[in-house]
């Protein structure tokens, strides 16, 4: 908002029919900058919307509140040829977003991550970041923990900063335990994954996205990666059902025009045994939250009780 009026320019916020359709919200308001969800993305796909040139108006066009894939960006960009893409990142703990990645003009010079997300770069200017282990070391890959001018200075319950504030440099040592140093210097664990990837960070997922398979360590996004690579498939979601005490299963739930059983064909083809997941169920629509956001909780439910 404040971007917007202090420019001189011109806020425009979508009503709820307005984003059903945010293409012709784009057209028709003459937007030269657009900030959402990715999600949106491949809802104007899904009303195959994203034609070429469809938003020539269009020169900045940021993202951010969940994973950018870039299949997501390539069909942006086709409808938006003249855009910049950034991916933002960003708890609300950091007001709102603390690193950003600007995908070059040309989608020749586009990084190849081994999950098909954009990474979420660098930190904005006058922010520290280092990355944890789950023994909270530093690591090349592990927690994001973030500290600068926006990190927010707590909860409004005090009882809940436990454990969310750490300092690097004394690994077991939380703001929470009454150690002496001033308010600036803890860090805030964001509980997201990351690594660093040629020189920028590409955000692996939540630390409880990270599951345990018959003693292996899986990585949801690398199976929701493979499944995206498939043709036929648009959007990808794998989420982990807990059957019993000692029974945990992956279920994939994907939108496009793909057959089932062919998908999980493939993916048998490309990941570990242990990695497919048990079903792989087309869906109309991944179900979004109230904040547009994919709703992995409701994808969960869905693909339990249809099991």
């Amino acid at each position: 908002m404040f971007s917007a009026w202090t420019t001189g320019a011109t806020l425009v916020v979508p009503s709820r029919e307005d984003v059903l359709d945010p293409v012709r919200f784009v057209n028709d308001q003459a937007l030269s900058h657009w900030f959402s969800v990715p999600s949106l993305i491949s809802l104007a796909s899904r009303l195959r919307r994203l034609t070429p040139s469809a938003m020539p108006s269009l020169r900045h066009s940021l993202f951010a509140g969940e994973a950018l894939t870039l299949n997501q960006a390539r069909m942006w960009q086709t409808a938006a040829p003249h855009s910049e893409i950034v991916n933002l990142y960003g708890p609300t703990e950091m007001t709102v977003t603390c690193t950003e990645y600007r995908l070059p003009i040309d989608p020749a010079a586009w990084p190849v991550t081994p999950n098909g997300t954009v990474p979420i770069g660098t930190p904005h200017p006058g922010h520290d970041i280092a990355i944890l282990d789950r023994h909270l070391r530093r690591a090349h890959e592990g927690e994001l923990v973030i500290r600068g001018p926006q990190r927010f200075p707590g909860y409004l319950d005090p009882n809940a900063d436990t454990g969310h504030f750490a300092d690097p440099g004394n690994a077991r040592t939380f703001r929470s335990q009454g150690y002496d140093a001033p308010d600036d210097h803890w860090y805030y664990r964001t509980g997201d994954r990351v690594r660093w990837h040629d020189g920028v960070l590409l955000h692996l997922g939540r630390l409880d996205e990270q599951v345990k398979i018959h003693g292996y360590r899986v990585e949801l996004g690398e199976i929701e990666a493979a499944l995206r690579d498939q043709p036929g498939v648009h959007a990808a979601i794998v989420v982990s059902v807990e059957l019993s005490n000692t029974r945990t299963e992956l279920r994939a739930a994907y939108v496009g025009e793909a057959d089932s059983s062919t998908a999980c064909e493939l993916l048998r083809q490309r990941l570990s045994a242990y990695m497919v997941p048990s079903t792989v169920t087309r869906l109309d629509a991944l179900p979004l939250n109230a904040n547009g956001k994919v709703d992995r909780r409701a994808i969960a439910a869905t693909l339990n009780s249809d099991a």
